[in-house]
């Protein structure tokens, strides 16, 4: 049967009504290593609990709970330790993180904001995070390959406001997209 420390039952029974809040720790292997890099550091200190909002389970909003270390690393000097479940600087887990960015591909920001219950200025953010994190596993090849692509431009919001999309047919994704509509556009975004 696992057991729980008095200091995390107290800070259980202080949480509204449709909060779970869980405490966590990394694996051994993934422990005291510098949340830029990934290399081991020194432990140095360690930090306050934090938390970070994690996929709701049910209609209870769940939170990863942790007091991380600071560690000192060779290259970037003293800086808090990787959280393996979180981007550095986020307040969200990775999988709540895709998930908000995978329902903003399929559905408007406000709707996305509110079945993930966050503010709907954080939706934005959230998918720069995943893209970025995406452009950097695929590397420079993105458009590597590109045999079959679809160009179309669209517009969005009153007036004249339009964005380039390019498409990969054969894998049916987007490859790129620019705001405008006109051959600089296409060719723009056909170069990166």
């Amino acid at each position: 049967v696992p057991t729980i420390s008095a200091d995390a039952l107290k800070r259980m029974l202080n949480l509204p009504a449709n909060v779970v809040a869980v405490p966590v720790r990394p694996y051994a292997g993934d422990m005291d290593r510098c949340a830029r890099c990934g290399e081991r550091g020194r432990p140095y200190d360690r930090l306050g609990v934090r938390r970070w909002r994690h996929l709701d389970i049910g209609c209870t909003r769940l939170l990863l709970e942790h007091a991380p270390r600071r560690v000192d690393c060779a290259e970037h000097g003293v800086t808090v330790a990787m959280g393996p479940w979180a981007k550095r600087k986020s307040a969200y887990t990775r999988d709540f993180e895709r998930q908000t960015a995978w329902l903003s591909v399929h559905a408007p920001r406000s709707a996305v904001s509110a079945l993930m219950r966050v503010d709907r200025k954080s939706v934005g953010p959230i998918c720069e995070r995943v893209a970025d994190e995406l452009r950097a596993e695929q590397g420079a090849g993105l458009f590597d390959g590109l045999r079959s692509i679809g160009v179309d431009e669209t517009g969005y919001r009153k007036g004249h406001t339009y964005m380039t999309v390019v498409v990969d047919h054969d894998r049916g994704v987007s490859s790129g997209c620019t705001r405008g509509a006109d051959r600089r556009c296409s060719t723009c975004s056909s170069r990166h």
